[in-house]
């Protein structure tokens, strides 16, 4: 999976924002591309005020979430097969409790396994590490760093954990993009929604709930990377693709398409 942590981490670094003061619409593209020769994750964000749509074209398996934060829940699409997953703020509650469990029934297999297994069990069920929004020991650093980038000049920022560079990125004036950064307010709630699944939620890790306070920044991240021993492993360049209106009939489920129940969390019990 590829990481976008960097944007919860920066987002400490300005004030708040909330939906009552949520600016126009907007469509947001993220491409990501890591080390290897693999084909870039593309992501497409679409923005209304509480309404959020994420399309996320990975692989031969694309995925689509569409967020209602005015209904208190979102739609898991799935096109391919015309069907659609359901999910409210107390299946979300009830998804946390199973992961719970489920982690818990793992506990003593896990301590059977060499450190080197382990870890690679606990990254898959947890993510490859914890919430820069979580996290005590990440400071930031606004360097001295100049770019223009796409035609808008842009100031650098490295942030460190531990006393180690561990990413930075790339942040253009909110001025100069032409976008109210209230825009983005939509993934506080979205990242909020989320929250009682934990961090082992493959929505909230897959998903991009790391963009939860973009709407935080000092200003709009065009580029983005992960650094790991002091090598680039990935990087994530986003853009404003419309700032025009966007279709109401993009926060609904497609027409004729059949509700399916979700999927039990296994070892989560019932």
């Amino acid at each position: 999976m590829k990481r976008l942590n960097q944007i919860i981490a920066l987002a400490l670094l300005a004030g708040g924002a909330t939906l009552s003061d949520a600016g126009a619409d907007a469509t947001l593209g993220i491409e990501t591309t890591g080390a290897s020769a693999q084909a870039p994750q593309v992501t497409r964000a679409y923005l209304q005020q509480d309404k959020l749509k994420i399309e996320i074209a990975s692989g031969t398996t694309p995925q689509e979430i569409i967020f209602r934060g005015d209904l208190g829940q979102l739609w898991i699409v799935d096109r391919a097969a015309r069907s659609y997953r359901t999910v409210d703020r107390k299946q979300m509650q009830a998804m946390g409790q199973q992961m719970d469990a489920a982690l818990k029934s793992l506990e003593s297999d896990l301590d059977r396994l060499p450190p080197a297994e382990r870890k690679r069990v606990e990254q898959l069920m947890l993510g490859e590490k914890p919430s820069l929004a979580e996290s005590a020991t990440t400071e930031f650093r606004k360097t001295d760093r100049q770019d223009t980038i796409d035609g808008f000049p842009c100031i650098g920022y490295d942030y460190y954990r531990g006393g180690e560079k561990v990413g930075e990125a790339w942040l253009a004036s909110w001025d100069a993009i032409g976008v109210d950064r209230q825009t983005f307010a939509v993934f506080e709630s979205f990242q909020e929604f989320l929250k009682p699944a934990g961090s082992g939620s493959a929505l909230k890790r897959g998903l991009r709930a790391d963009l939860a306070n973009l709407s935080r920044l000092d200003g709009f991240p065009l580029v983005i990377r992960d650094v790991k021993d002091s090598k680039v492993v990935s990087e994530s360049r986003m853009r404003i693709i419309d700032r025009g209106s966007v279709a109401s009939d993009q926060f609904e489920v497609p027409s004729g398409f059949t509700e399916q129940a979700l999927p039990p969390i296994p070892g989560g019990g019932k």
